[in-house]
């Protein structure tokens, strides 16, 4: 009975490592989709005094296909350019943790954004993988 009890969590415990390794490992992932962010504008007046600035940092949002899972991330950054790693069409690792992604190209530098979108494809090779 004990070893029977034993041997289940061992299981458990084997099962959900495995589970666990897997959601905290690189992937390979395509860029799909480039865009730029912009908030949408509060600005009312039609007098140039008290314009809004330019703003001190842009956001991007990445699209990333992984097998049938897409993921959108928002990366923020200093100036209007974006790391040549996340142009669309490039491969690069992706890593899912939460409500961020982690994304490594071939220089092995890592970058931290977070995922604003997940879903998951409907065509129908995806659909008869479940």
């Amino acid at each position: 009975m004990t070893k029977s009890i034993i041997l289940g969590l061992a299981c458990c415990w084997l099962l959900s490592s495995a589970h666990s390794q897997g959601k905290n490992s690189y992937q390979q992932a395509s860029v799909v989709k480039v865009y730029r962010y912009e908030l949408p504008s509060t600005y009312v007046e039609d007098t140039p005094i008290g314009t809004p600035g330019l703003p001190d940092h842009y956001d991007f949002e990445i699209g990333f296909q992984v097998v049938c899972d897409l993921y959108t991330g928002r990366y923020e950054s200093h100036t209007e350019s974006l790391p040549s790693m996340l142009a669309p069409n490039r491969r690069v690792q992706l890593r899912v943790r939460m409500h961020f992604l982690y994304v490594k190209g071939d220089d092995s530098r890592e970058i931290e954004m977070y995922m604003v979108g997940h879903r998951r494809m409907k065509t129908q090779s995806c659909t008869l993988k479940r």
